[in-house]
């Protein structure tokens, strides 16, 4: 299983001797990594390398069994705060196991859009800040806004209805993989700020 982080350069280092002591600690076997060098983009091409990142890949070797995916997919969110200590972000695309803290993350820093697929009642009742409604009732995966640079993370209620919106537009041929696993509950019984 792999995941995708980014540091900033002058971060590189510490990310990854922390990185190191945690994979040693969870007793995490790395099958590799894979390290390279961003530049800042002052185009429109890559606007969410707004500086010099370090992009490190970690593909960790994972039983496919309960035990071992829970373990593999807390490590890789332990991971992920990891990078987000270091000023960092994360791509999705490899695994769906995002959090709220994570969400939030990337909704501040603008390297995320999401994808809320409740009913537009519900949406209406209030939502998380910065998402655009686009209901599992009538979703569409070419209408999915594709904006440069952000990663695309389905939203529901509690991470069921974002489940299907992911199978819906892998079926449609888009390379998404990204859900927000607690939904709007998680998000709401924390006591983050709603929109409506």
């Amino acid at each position: 299983m792999i995941t995708e982080l980014y540091v900033p350069h002058a971060d590189l280092i510490p990310f990854m001797k922390s990185a190191a002591d945690l994979l040693r600690n969870r007793a995490i076997p790395v099958i590799y990594g894979t390290m390279r060098l961003i530049r800042k983009d002052d185009e429109s091409f890559l606007s969410w390398a707004n500086q010099d990142y370090a992009c490190i890949i970690f593909n960790l070797h994972t039983k496919h069994s309960e035990t071992e995916l829970t373990h593999a997919a807390d490590t890789f969110r332990a991971l992920i705060e990891l990078a987000l200590a270091h000023q960092g972000s994360y791509f999705l695309t490899y695994h769906r196991w995002a959090e709220r803290s994570q969400i939030k993350a990337g909704l501040a820093d603008g390297s995320i859009l999401l994808v809320d697929v409740r009913e537009p009642h519900e949406f209406a009742a209030g939502h998380i800040p910065g998402s655009v409604s686009m209901p599992l009732s009538s979703f569409d995966p070419d209408a999915i806004p594709h904006a440069a640079g952000k990663q695309t993370v389905f939203s529901c209620a509690a991470g069921v209805r974002s489940l299907r919106a992911l199978e819906f537009a892998q079926s449609a041929g888009l390379d998404l993989d990204a859900h927000y696993t607690g939904g709007f509950k998680d998000w709401l019984v924390s006591g983050e700020p709603v929109a409506s």
